[in-house]
């Protein structure tokens, strides 16, 4: 295993501060949720976050979205646009997946619109968009603390006012949301 990759799964091991209650699954989510904001902050981080997702024996909902998520962000460091658009493609498959599995899920709904919100639209890929900024507007009051760290609703939020398209009315809601 290549230094860079043991650094990397060091480090998530190393977050800590997990509940007991299905330690193991906290566990996952909070690394990947992390390993996700990281990469997209920085597409080469992508990669040892794929790695760390397919070592995992089973994979929840929510997994499933972060690692379709994490393939489109791959496709952006691929050289080939055949490859890239491929990696698109199945990523756009797994969210829907997961959204299949957990369609109550805030969480996987944005991830699915963040992703399709930013696939440029002559691959016709972005069908859900609509569909998903509804489904968030509707259920925004279900952004839970307990669920989410402070800082991962905010960036749920944020992201959405910046790129969301909604109204101002809708924008006025998301606004009371993240105070």
């Amino acid at each position: 295993m290549h230094l860079k990759i043991k650094i990397f799964i060091i480090t998530f091991l190393a977050i800590g501060n997990f509940s007991f209650k299905d330690q193991d699954v906290d566990r996952e989510i909070k690394m990947v949720r992390i390993g996700f904001y990281q990469a997209t902050q920085n597409s080469k981080k992508a990669k040892p976050l794929s790695i760390i997702i397919k070592n995992f024996k089973s994979k929840s909902s929510i997994i499933k979205a972060y690692e379709g998520a994490n393939m489109a962000i791959l496709a952006k460091t691929r050289w080939s646009p055949f490859s890239a658009i491929r990696l698109v493609k199945k990523a756009v498959k797994m969210l829907a997946l997961a959204v299949i599995q957990s369609p109550q899920n805030l969480e996987i709904r944005f991830i699915r619109f963040a992703v399709q919100k930013n696939i440029p639209s002559f691959l016709n890929l972005s069908k859900n968009i609509e569909e998903d900024k509804k489904f968030i507007i509707e259920n925004i009051n279900s952004f839970n603390k307990n669920v989410l760290s402070n800082n991962m609703r905010n960036y749920i939020l944020t992201f959405m006012m910046e790129q969301g398209g909604y109204n101002k009315e809708e924008k006025e809601l998301i606004k009371k949301r993240l105070t």
